[in-house]
């Protein structure tokens, strides 16, 4: 089923398959991204605080 919406192309789920179609080139896909507005003044930091699981080792070393 095709979608009528243009930027149907360029969903980030289905890049890869439209450019193996053929149906875009990677060109066009930066050029797509480019031409996008800057949103980082939407931007908010965020602080999550890393808890281990009891009992479990912890994945996270420091780079010594």
């Amino acid at each position: 089923m095709r979608c009528n919406d243009p930027l149907y192309i360029f969903d980030a789920r289905l890049i890869d398959r439209h450019i193996k179609q053929g149906l875009i080139a990677e060109s066009d896909l930066n050029a797509f991204v480019q031409s996008l507005p800057d949103r980082t003044e939407n931007a908010e930091s965020l602080s999550v605080p890393f808890e281990p699981t009891p009992g479990s080792e912890n994945p996270v070393t420091s780079a010594a």
